[in-house]
């Protein structure tokens, strides 16, 4: 029986898939490889510690990239939310004040419409009201 803190050698059995320059021919018969020689407690203790802070690096460089993304695109999301709303606003400005030209116009002709019926609709003056008979008297006699 072996102590605890040698680890056994692991053997590992290559497919022929990964063994370059052997064919299809033989299959399932590809060279063991034997790893490397086993860590000793002492030093596998060592080397996990510092594969794992590695790796908890590795990790919160990714996680701070990640983070940084985030916030750039939430960013960008509020500057062109900002950007659309005055671009909005400006609009709004062009709109009301094109709508108050028209708005003017139509009230112009409304009034210059109005002017124009009230003139028609106008009582005659007495010599209107005297040209008129004239011209009715002279109709009937005539």
């Amino acid at each position: 029986m072996q102590e605890p803190s040698e680890s056994t050698p692991t053997i590992s059995l290559q497919l022929p898939s990964q063994v370059k320059g052997q064919g299809s021919k033989d299959m399932g018969k590809s060279k063991m490889i034997e790893a490397d020689k086993p860590l000793k407690k002492k030093d596998q203790i060592k080397f996990d510690e510092e594969e794992a802070l590695r790796l908890q690096a590795k990790f919160d460089e990714e996680e701070a990239l990640r983070l940084q993304a985030k916030f750039d695109e939430e960013d960008r999301l509020a500057r062109k939310k900002a950007q659309q709303a005055q671009e909005q606003q400006e609009l709004t400005i062009r709109e009301k004040s094109t709508l108050f030209v028209q708005l003017l116009e139509k009230r112009k002709k409304h009034f210059a419409t109005k002017r124009a019926k009230e003139k028609i609709n106008r009582p005659p003056t007495r010599a209107q009201h005297r040209s008129i008979m004239y011209t009715y008297q002279k109709n009937m006699a005539g």
